[in-house]
């Protein structure tokens, strides 16, 4: 088991490269990771978008009560 609110995770999750929000949003950087993996664009995203939505660092809804 992991603890996911020990710094040590706080830590290690911060210098792991991870797909976020921008990377989808952005036209540019979508067509760059979907050349690396030799798939079209939509294919790109329909096979890495359900990685944001179980991610709830990237939720909007998590955001926002952050922010709030």
């Amino acid at each position: 088991m992991v603890d996911v609110a020990s710094e040590y995770y706080s830590i290690a999750r911060r210098y792991m490269l991870r797909l976020n929000q921008a990377d989808f949003d952005d036209p540019h950087e979508l067509a760059k990771f979907a050349a690396v993996c030799g798939i079209p664009v939509e294919d790109f995203r329909g096979q890495f978008a359900y990685l944001l939505e179980r991610d709830l660092l990237y939720r909007p809804a998590e955001r926002k009560a952050k922010a709030g």
